[in-house]
């Protein structure tokens, strides 16, 4: 086995070989023999110890300090960064790493420049297949999910029409004001949204990715699209509801028809041995029934669902691409959606669990369009 190298201070591949997180960059490195290694300074060296003892973890913590001093007396080239990483693999005497793609590219280069072999190692296919300790990690984070959407539901049925804009508590509701109660909901609960959320009205909901902004108006597709990380484990959930408060136009309440229906018969589809690309298949046939398109100018324009973990999209993907099948272990959203600007877009996403004989959706929020 050759010796595999991480370097990172946040993202998921690190975190699911440590299960710590730090403030800057440190180095992973876990040797052919199995010793798994990682480098602190003084400023970090006992916290991070403390959290590898609480874990139980078997993995090092090595003081950076000895390798940074010989690195300052060096002759190689480079930031004081590269050169001390090249002193850690010469004492330890690893001339060949497998890196993974957040290895920052110059860092690559100086190994490759100073002697080190690197070659390339998908990391994140660690990610696919799920523990059970995981599982309950992400079951956690989709609870506290489901009831930020009774929070949403609630704003939007305490909320009064006026004219062409929605009241609530002495103020027009905008995406900003519904972000914020959201937002608070979440970190009262131990989570945050690193990558924001979507709260989209009208013509923004029909752009699947608009975070969405300003006033929120009666009679409208409200897209509510949340994200959550729990900040101790790491772990994401992920949900989508689509809202009218008041009357929908009949248009409008066929889309939602139409993505409930297709999104209720992939759920029941979903097995262990299942295709996805056979999955997104179900989607399409279903729409293409109802006389929707599926195109990137409109219709159904993205894939049925994404893999979820410790990174918000990750493998298996559900999609026409897509040569994965569900497996044990696996987490995967459903999330078909249409979208049109003159009508608005509608997304409805459930997340579920991959067992060994079956699935288990864990998105316990109710569906339903109009709010009265």
């Amino acid at each position: 086995m050759q010796t595999e190298l991480l370097i990172d201070s946040i993202g998921p591949d690190i975190r699911r070989r440590t299960g710590i997180t730090a403030p800057d960059e440190f180095f992973y490195i876990k040797e052919a023999s199995g010793k798994e290694t990682v480098f602190f300074d003084a400023r970090e060296f006992e916290v991070q110890k403390k959290k590898l003892e609480a874990l139980g973890s078997t993995i090092v913590v090595e003081a950076l300090e000895p390798y940074t001093d010989r690195a300052r007396g060096s002759t190689l080239l480079g930031s004081m960064g590269e050169k001390t990483l090249f002193e850690i693999l010469r004492a330890k005497n690893i001339t060949e790493v497998k890196v993974s793609d957040t290895v920052p590219y110059g860092w690559a280069l100086a190994l490759q420049r100073d002697g080190i072999t690197v070659t390339p190692k998908n990391f994140s296919a660690e990610r696919v297949h799920k523990t059970a300790a995981e599982f309950e990690h992400m079951r956690r984070a989709q609870q506290a999910t489901d009831d930020a959407f009774a929070l949403a539901k609630k704003i939007l049925s305490e909320s009064t029409i006026v004219g062409n804009t929605l009241q609530w508590q002495g103020a027009a509701l905008t995406s900003e004001r519904m972000k914020v109660e959201l937002e608070t909901h979440f970190l009262q609960r131990g989570l945050w949204s690193p990558s924001s959320m979507i709260v989209a009205c009208g013509e923004q909901s029909a752009r699947p990715h608009d975070e969405g902004e300003g006033e929120l108006r009666p009679n409208e597709l409200i897209i509510v699209d949340l994200f959550p990380q729990d900040r101790a484990s790491g772990y994401f959930a992920d949900m989508t509801r689509t809202f009218c408060k008041g009357q929908p136009s009949p248009k409008q309440a066929a889309l939602y028809a139409a993505v409930q229906q297709a999104q209720a018969a992939v759920l029941a589809a979903a097995a262990p041995g299942v295709a996805c690309k056979a999955l997104h298949q179900i989607a399409i046939d279903i729409f293409a029934k109802l006389g929707f398109e599926t195109s990137p100018k409109g219709g159904f324009m993205h894939g049925t669902g994404h893999g979820l973990g410790l990174a918000i999209h990750e493998g298996p993907r559900i999609n026409k691409d897509s040569t994965n099948v569900l497996e044990p272990g696996m987490v995967v959203t459903v999330e078909p959606g249409l979208y049109y600007p003159e009508l608005g877009g509608v997304r409805l996403e459930d997340v579920i669990f991959v067992h060994e004989t079956s699935v288990e959706n864990i998105t316990k929020f109710e569906k339903g369009l109009i709010i009265t």
